[in-house]
């Protein structure tokens, strides 16, 4: 089973914990880690991760971008290409290692834009789609509120996709 996390999963590792509802998430995620270390399943990242993630972190924050991404490699067994094109999006040009996309990849992208996702959204559920996932994983309540219709992936919170586990 692949799981993808999109970018604010990667990040609830970091987040402050006196939210209660942050702690039962960051409790997921990491049995999510744990099952992927029995081998249970695995989960992809892709460049979209780092090309979201610039941004949020000024040049001052460079030690925890390397932190991030450090956490990110080390738990992903996959990096998977990008959903992504350059003439769409000069912001996420500035990362050299990105592929262009394939031209299903870039009209799935529009696809999910003009279903109401955010660009960055899009890339990611492209992306997660083109690689085969199973489940894209996420904690953001807007792209789980418009999410329940796309039939080619499951969308789901980290406590949704433990049951899923377990039931198996």
């Amino acid at each position: 089973m692949i799981l993808y996390f999109d970018n604010c999963v990667w990040l609830r590792k970091f987040d402050n914990l006196k939210d209660e509802k942050i702690v039962n998430q960051q409790r997921d995620i990491q049995e999510i880690l744990n099952l992927r270390r029995e081998g249970r399943v695995q989960i992809a990242s892709s460049d979209a991760v780092e090309a979201e993630l610039m941004p949020l972190l000024d040049k001052n924050m460079e030690r925890e971008k390397e932190r991030i991404m450090a956490f990110v490699d080390k738990n992903s067994d996959a990096r998977l290409p990008t959903a992504y094109n350059r003439l769409d999006s000069p912001k996420w040009a500035r990362l050299g290692v990105m592929r262009l996309a394939g031209k299903e990849m870039t009209e799935k992208v529009k696809e999910l834009i003009n279903r109401s996702f955010k660009h960055d959204d899009a890339v990611h559920i492209a992306t997660a789609i083109e690689g085969k996932a199973d489940f894209f994983i996420t904690v953001d309540e807007d792209i789980q509120r418009k999410s329940p219709d796309l039939n080619e992936i499951k969308i789901v919170y980290p406590s949704e996709v433990l049951k899923y586990i377990i039931r198996k």
